[in-house]
């Protein structure tokens, strides 16, 4: 495994260094108001049942790489629409504060991903080692112009399944850790569905705003978890992206 990990370091570095003589698309910067239901029960690292959180926003390109929010993409094909394939690397996971037990946070899972019309699959890897995950995901994606260049809204569904050890450091407890709650190790892994919605409103030529909404629901595995309280969260993040050139 940490062979695999070095392996995909170095295979996106080179990826990536054959692009820097390209010319870059501006530079396209914002600030973002995530809001989430929590999954867990008695979360410290959240403000209640509901929680607001300001984020900030980041676009660029530059010839076959993408830095979208917190994912990084490597393309091999930008301009085919038909099939491309590429790397991805992604910020996921949750972040869980108790006095019961360890602490659980997110990391960084990076991976190959394909494209094939409006289907895209991707495997994901936790390249650093903190919980040996993996997460394979499947979903289509299209986007509706309601409004020539001003509005367009972008339905996602989809679905992601999560390895064992994936599950067993996000939703499981250890018997050293049963003391509050009852030990809980899945023998399987585990999966969920998701919908989500963007609406991308174009102010004029330099400020734009987004919106997005998604609900997941979770499979039983991690439903079942005692560290759950809620296995159909509802979360998304509304923003105003402006073009960085504005600010001189």
């Amino acid at each position: 495994m940490i062979l695999f990990r070095v392996f995909l370091f170095l295979a996106i570095c080179i990826c990536c260094l054959t692009s820097f003589a390209a010319p870059a698309t501006p530079l396209k910067l914002g600030i973002a108001l995530s809001f989430h239901e929590d999954v867990y029960v008695n979360n410290r690292a959240s403000n209640g049942d509901f929680t607001l959180t300001p984020a900030p926003l980041i676009f660029w390109k530059k010839d076959r790489i993408t830095l979208r929010g917190l994912e990084g993409l490597y393309t091999f094909f930008p301009d085919n629409t038909l099939f491309d394939v590429g790397f991805s690397a992604q910020f996921k996971g949750f972040s869980y504060r108790s006095s019961s037990v360890q602490e659980r946070l997110p990391g960084v899972y990076a991976g190959p991903w394909m494209r094939v019309l409006l289907l895209h699959l991707s495997t994901l890897y936790d390249v650093l080692g903190k919980d040996a995950g993996q997460l394979t995901e499947l979903y289509l994606i299209y986007k509706f112009p309601v409004l020539e260049k001003k509005w367009i809204l972008i339905p996602k569904i989809g679905y992601r399944e999560f390895n064992k050890k994936y599950i067993d450091y996000f939703f499981g407890v250890s018997p050293h850790e049963a003391v509050v709650y009852p030990a809980y190790q899945p023998s399987r892994a585990g999966s969920s569905t998701f919908f989500t919605l963007i609406n991308s409103i174009q102010i004029n030529e330099s400020y734009r705003i987004d919106i997005e909404i998604t609900k997941r629901k979770y499979s039983s595995v991690a439903e079942n978890s005692p560290l759950v309280d809620r296995a159909n969260p509802l979360s998304g993040t509304i923003g105003l992206v402006f073009n960085a050139d504005v600010l001189f």
